[in-house]
């Protein structure tokens, strides 16, 4: 360490170090801010960070573990019922596949979520029931709307529970997100 002629016994120079590893790789950076911590210092601050990542990244997966759409939201049966609704009344516009084509956008995946993330369930609910089947807006009975909208969910890979109705649908805090 230029800066300090004597290094202690078990101190490190990290300036040091990654300055040369960075000039060894053709590269110029500022140097690290860290001057001369121990070894002991230095598990330590790691464990520190560690910690708060783990319990960071465990109170959001528990946050997202208890919403209504990780726990269940619609009932398998439904989901079935919405099944064939969906092969008899949208099928021919958004595919077998729920994949979408160049007139009708996908209802799974990706293209899912770049539409609906973060919306409420019910807005999604409402242009079903206002504006499809296209060629018959509003045609279909309120609880074929719900089996088509639990078939939908289950395609995304959310999980089954509870059965879907009208009312559950209209809390505001019922956000898409991305299954779990």
């Amino acid at each position: 360490c230029p800066q300090q002629r004597a290094v202690p016994a078990g101190l490190l120079c990290f300036q040091e170090i990654f300055r040369q590893k960075l000039n060894d790789h053709g590269m110029a950076i500022l140097s690290i801010s860290l001057r001369y911590p121990t070894r002991m210092k230095t598990s330590k601050s790691l464990q520190i960070i560690l910690s708060l990542l783990f319990v960071s990244s465990t109170g959001n997966a528990l946050a997202q573990s208890t919403h209504p759409l990780h726990v269940g939201l619609y009932a398998t049966e439904q989901a079935s019922r919405g099944r064939d609704s969906y092969n008899t009344d949208c099928a021919s516009c958004h595919a077998n596949d729920l994949r979408g084509n160049s007139n009708s956008p996908g209802l799974v995946g990706i293209s899912f979520l770049f539409l609906w993330e973060n919306r409420p369930l019910s807005v999604l609910f409402e242009k079903m029931r206002k504006e499809m089947p296209t060629n018959r807006p509003g045609s279909l009975a309120t609880t074929t709307y719900l089996d088509l909208l639990a078939f939908i969910l289950q395609q995304n890979g959310y999980p089954g529970g509870e059965v879907l109705t009208e009312a559950r649908l209209f809390d505001p805090q019922l956000l898409i997100i991305p299954p779990p």
